[in-house]
């Protein structure tokens, strides 16, 4: 009974987790307001729950804003990207699924068909986008390449992220008005996997 109310106890460790969480999806979508910065923001999203996984994080407001601060000029270029790209593939998805409504042949069905397996790829590489950014001083270019190599060289690790996602996406659509909680769930449950891809690799490395 006394080690139910020990602090050191596994499930209130797990419950004052869940409580970070919380408080970083507040500052999270606050500090994504002016849309600009939503990357910044992510990024330090990410960092201070991949700190929460490893049981190295930091004081929330101040691990918050100093990787927001630390990452801004990097985050937001791959935001910019990462959005330009991501409204050029839904466009593009929009397009084609109008043209294969439209024809119903078999060409139609190919363009919806690449244009969506491309779409996929680059939901799956922005997964580990962020928390490559984080981890490691890459630049641009590598980071997206990194990203793909992770997403497609961890196929079973990249399914279960986006099966969280998609937990998420269900949660948003009952639950609008809590969706920034949703987002930091997300990210926080996804960040064990991520990290679990990282471990892989520097044990190779080591090896």
């Amino acid at each position: 009974m006394s080690n139910l109310f020990n602090p050191e106890n596994k499930a209130w460790n797990f419950i004052a987790k869940i409580a970070d969480v919380f408080c970083i999806s507040i500052l999270w979508v606050a500090c994504s307001l002016p849309v600009v910065t939503a990357g910044a923001a992510t990024a330090a999203l990410y960092r201070f729950s991949l700190h929460l996984v490893n049981d190295t994080e930091d004081m929330v407001f101040r691990g918050f804003f100093k990787a927001f601060k630390a990452s801004f000029k990097k985050a937001t270029l791959v935001w910019l990207i990462q959005a330009a790209v991501g409204l050029f593939l839904g466009y593009d998805c929009f397009l084609a699924w109008h043209y294969y409504t439209a024809s119903g042949g078999m060409g139609a069905m190919l363009v919806l068909a690449v244009i969506c397996c491309a779409a996929l790829i680059f939901i799956m590489l922005s997964l580990y986008l962020y928390p490559l950014l984080v981890t490691f001083d890459f630049g641009i270019k590598k980071l997206f390449r990194d990203s793909m190599i992770l997403s497609l060289g961890n196929l079973w690790h990249t399914v279960t992220i986006l099966l969280i996602w998609a937990a998420a996406a269900v949660g948003i659509f009952y639950f609008s008005g809590a969706f920034f909680l949703f987002v930091g769930l997300a990210v926080f449950f996804s960040s064990y996997f991520v990290r679990a891809v990282f471990l892989k690799y520097a044990e190779e490395d080591e090896g």
